[in-house]
């Protein structure tokens, strides 16, 4: 009777009725409360379908539909502590997974194009920013199942993330995906618990994956300063030691003339552990020399200028 109402409900207002889809959601979430995961999925992916074909892009709705996803899996993995994450099956987080880039890609041409000749407004900024993090918390919860991955599962989901690494996305303060990846703000994602950042996993897997190491934000951090920055959530060695291996410079100066470690200088166990001197090379304390000495080097090749600038 129930489901029959849904039904009558949609001929009525119509798919693009916000109470339409709002009802569907919230059966399906009684269904979850329930324990009946698999029909809470069925009714949310019909849900996220309308709203997607229906609304503009980067709407709130389409938004909050992705993030209730990424919430709903990770509750039934546990947040990664007591529940079995066999509960999730890889076909439907993969679905959402896809999903969520193609909200992405249609949300970058809004703000690349402007929606009907209008320039994109700060508001569209703000949800494609968020629409980024949510794709983060679904990349780090796919990560989880990796071991028990098949290898065309393993396939998919890296194409999937090749895809996404090739539109280069980045936040509203320039921050791209390994940012992100390094960031322990973007574990604030909603009112419910989803990953925990740094993510170890999702950083190794965007530098196998060939994502730019040594990008930098608009205050000239690299991904590796978003790691040491927050002083009441102290950067752990295994998550620098997985940017070094990826390749980010150790050395790079931000807006503020700080190397990454100049924020954790008292961390003794992250200079034991990480042994800086293994990732400068004789090209990085060549651009220190350079700067350090104010040698004119604006007669070097593009590529160089760029490097020394960096130091």
């Amino acid at each position: 009777m129930r489901m029959q109402a849904l039904l009558v409900r949609e001929r009525i207002l119509g798919p693009a009725h916000p109470d339409t889809s709002y009802y569907i959601r919230y059966r399906g979430a009684v269904y979850a409360d329930m324990g009946d995961f698999d029909r809470c999925i069925a009714l949310w992916m019909y849900a996220l379908d309308m709203q997607m074909s229906k609304l503009d892009p980067l709407s709130p709705m389409t938004q909050s539909s992705l993030l209730s996803f990424a919430e709903l899996f990770s509750f039934m993995m546990g947040n990664g502590r007591s529940r079995s994450i066999s509960l999730v099956k890889f076909t439907d987080i993969c679905s959402i997974y896809s999903k969520a880039i193609d909200e992405l890609e249609r949300g970058r041409k809004i703000l690349m194009e402007g929606a009907s000749g209008v320039a994109p407004n700060e508001r569209d900024s703000v949800n494609y920013s968020r629409i980024i993090i949510i794709i983060m918390h679904i990349m780090s919860l796919i990560c989880r199942l990796s071991n028990k991955l098949l290898p065309d599962q393993q396939f998919q989901f890296k194409k999937l993330t090749y895809r996404l690494v090739k539109l280069d996305p980045r936040s509203t303060n320039g921050q791209t995906l390994l940012h992100l990846a390094a960031n322990p703000d973007t574990t604030n994602v909603g009112k419910y618990p989803v990953c925990t950042f740094p993510c170890n996993n999702c950083i190794e897997l965007l530098a196998e994956l060939g994502v730019s190491m040594d990008c930098c934000d608009i205050n000239g951090n690299t991904a590796l300063h978003m790691a040491c920055l927050d002083k009441d959530k102290p950067a752990k060695p295994a998550t620098l030691l997985a940017l070094l291996n990826g390749g980010v410079h150790l050395d790079i100066k931000n807006s503020e003339g700080k190397q990454a470690l100049d924020y954790v200088p008292l961390r003794k166990d992250i200079v034991s552990a990480i042994m800086p001197q293994n990732f400068i090379s004789l090209q990085c304390l060549a651009a220190n020399a350079v700067r350090r000495h104010k040698i004119r080097y604006r007669n070097l090749s593009k590529d160089l200028q760029q490097f020394t600038d960096k130091h």
